[in-house]
């Protein structure tokens, strides 16, 4: 759901623009306890910005979302 949420946040939606990355991760930070379970938001943000940046491209380009 971590990464669900992430995904609306940073992408452009009919209902709302885009947001940036620290943006969306304090987003997140904040909803730590109450919406998200802890250890997941803090697993989620362990990840290297790259590697969810790299993500999302691969998924925009008609791919998989994983990169190996």
């Amino acid at each position: 759901m971590v990464a669900d949420v992430f995904d609306a946040l940073s992408s452009d939606r009919p209902y709302h623009t885009s947001r940036g990355y620290e943006e969306c991760c304090r987003m997140i930070r904040e909803e730590s306890g109450s919406h998200f379970d802890p250890e997941v938001v803090e697993a989620f943000l362990k990840i290297d910005r790259n590697e969810i940046e790299t993500v999302q491209e691969n998924y925009r380009n008609g791919g998989e979302g994983v990169v190996v």
